[in-house]
């Protein structure tokens, strides 16, 4: 989700996102990366699927108030429907 090239970012967090559904402990290893780093990809696509991502996370509650303030962030910045 981090490439270079947006259509690489897209396929990789649809299939992260997809699999993660299933199996939600693959994504603990990088829910630091995640919350720090995929989330600041301002793609809708990949918005889309980390915002489900965040659902599947065990979070304390210190990470729990920086996915709010990310999707409230996203609310007010985005023009996507789907984001939103």
């Amino acid at each position: 989700m981090l490439h270079d090239d947006p259509v690489v970012r897209m396929r990789a967090a649809d299939a992260i996102e997809k699999v993660s559904r299933l199996h939600p402990e693959f994504l603990k290893a990088y829910k630091q990366r995640l919350i720090r780093e995929v989330s600041k990809i301002d793609q809708q696509e990949i918005r889309w699927h980390v915002a489900q991502m965040f659902s599947y996370l065990e979070l304390n509650n210190r990470e729990k108030e920086l996915i709010v303030y990310l999707l409230f962030s996203w609310l007010e910045e985005s023009s996507s429907n789907i984001v939103k």
